[in-house]
């Protein structure tokens, strides 16, 4: 079971924004530790999008791929878009 929690939009509204070009899990419901430092460390550049909620969407795509392949049972993350340039 993969499960992708709320999501979180920063920086300012879509409106201003070139666009939403980074995807990151920001909190992990991984039982060890060590699972949920690495699911931290997941950012994912690129997405280039200007409408957040199809950012977002994009992004839980993203996070939903990658508990799915690195768990043989999922668990919950949070992800948050932003307009950063990259995840640097």
């Amino acid at each position: 079971m993969i499960l992708i929690t709320i999501a979180t939009l920063n920086g300012c509204d879509s409106d201003t924004v070139d666009a939403y070009n980074v995807c990151r899990i920001t909190s992990s419901g991984a039982i060890l530790a060590t699972d949920r430092a690495n699911d931290l460390q997941q950012c994912w550049n690129g997405l280039g999008i200007k409408n957040k909620h199809k950012a977002l969407s994009a992004c839980e795509q993203l996070a939903s791929k990658y508990i799915a392949s690195k768990y043989l049972v999922g668990h919950a993350v949070e992800v948050q878009v932003t307009n950063e340039a990259s995840c640097d």
